[in-house]
């Protein structure tokens, strides 16, 4: 069996703050996360308020748009910062932007307008990146690239941050080295993201005298292990790609779920091992469930699929049924990569209508719908179609 290489994943704690007397924030930010690479953005509109919400809500969105588009980032920030330069002499919305490009293997781009440049921890050590300047036309763009490792982080802000204390401290504020230094001082403490966030944020209303002079944006992007999981679920649409439909499944790392009576039977057919019946649907709210050697769950198809988009919303440390619909909720809330098998061909049972009385959705319709709930949770998905 192939052994792969262990993914990482991007955890975000962020915290916003909205300038004194406001009602909007001026700040803009978006995470998004694929299979390969997580996405952040930051966005400063000029001014405050209102005005300043729009240009940055506007600058993120067209920088996502691009993105999506499938643009390199240096051609997207070369795009965007032509436009900037518009905007300071024509009547464009404007904003500042922070760009950061992070792959699953670790390696990362920054580039970045006008915005306070981003920070490196690393091994306990709050570090200031080489920036290398390009021009495009009247502006700079910075940008950096390098490797990121277990443990280590990237922490963004906007000037709110930066330049703290304007008018009531020298010099221009917080200052760069200074906030550095305190970053570097709270990490050595040992201090968790959302507290060390909180206490960066206490200082700028501290040296803004109580109060916040400017939108505040702080972002610390850690890098750790994804916890993957690898859910198989319904038979391929032709007979011949049984074989490689479930050795693709049992080649990724992580935990395995199969989903499905038919589904079982080819994995354990495949694995050469016996399927055991644990428990035989004593209530509906209960499908049978099954075992598999070298399975962590195996169970019923579609009533199990349903029961599990139903889940996926709520809090499931609430409740203590730990039936085997709850044990795989749980498992699937709490996995960062989840790499999805699924077998697209047509299950006939699924068009009974006892399956329509109960709300039973067949397989491609509730599938498609717990792939899209758990982007909303920000699962970072690889979906296989055979």
């Amino acid at each position: 069996m192939r052994k792969s290489k262990r993914l990482l994943y991007v955890d975000n704690t962020t915290k916003q703050i909205t300038k004194q007397a406001e009602n909007s924030c001026g700040d803009y930010n978006i995470i998004k996360r694929t299979h390969d690479h997580t996405i952040y953005i930051l966005c400063d509109g000029i001014g405050s308020g209102i005005k300043a919400s729009i240009a940055a809500t506007m600058c993120a969105n067209r920088i996502n748009s691009l993105i999506d588009s499938e643009l390199p980032l240096p051609t997207i920030t070369k795009k965007i910062t032509k436009l900037m330069s518009r905007a300071k002499v024509e009547n464009i919305p404007y904003s500042t932007f922070t760009i950061i490009k992070i792959l699953n293997s670790g390696q990362f781009n920054i580039y970045n307008y006008d915005n306070p440049f981003p920070f490196l921890i690393s091994k306990q050590k709050c570090l200031s990146f080489d920036i290398d300047y390009k021009s495009e036309g009247k502006e700079m763009i910075g940008h950096a690239a390098g490797r990121l490792y277990e443990g280590d982080s990237l922490i963004a802000m906007s000037d709110g941050v930066s330049q703290a204390g304007l008018g009531r401290v020298s010099g221009l504020g917080w200052g760069v080295e200074n906030i550095k230094n305190y970053i570097e001082h709270l990490v050595q403490k040992g201090m968790s993201n959302k507290d060390l966030i909180d206490s960066i944020s206490n200082i700028v209303r501290d040296l803004s005298g109580g109060i916040f002079n400017d939108d505040v944006t702080i972002t610390k992007l850690t890098i750790r292990f994804a916890k993957t999981l690898n859910i198989i679920t319904g038979p391929p649409k032709s007979k011949k790609d049984d074989k490689e439909f479930v050795k693709s499944f049992l080649s990724r790392p992580g935990k395995r779920i199969v989903c499905g009576s038919t589904t079982a039977e080819l994995v354990a057919r495949y694995l050469d091992e016996e399927i055991e019946v644990i428990e035989n649907a004593p209530s509906l709210s209960n499908p049978p469930q099954y075992s598999i050697n070298g399975i962590d769950y195996v169970s019923e198809g579609a009533v199990t699929l349903n029961q599990i988009y139903n889940l996926l919303d709520s809090n499931l440390e609430n409740y203590d049924n730990e039936n085997n619909v709850m044990k795989i909720s749980k498992l699937i809330k709490n996995s960062d990569h989840i790499s999805i098998f699924w077998g697209t061909s047509e299950n006939i049972a699924h068009k009974d209508t006892s399956f329509i009385q109960m709300g039973i959705l067949e397989r491609k319709i509730i599938l498609s719908l717990i792939i899209k709930k758990l982007k909303a949770l920000g699962k970072t998905l690889d979906i296989n179609k055979f």
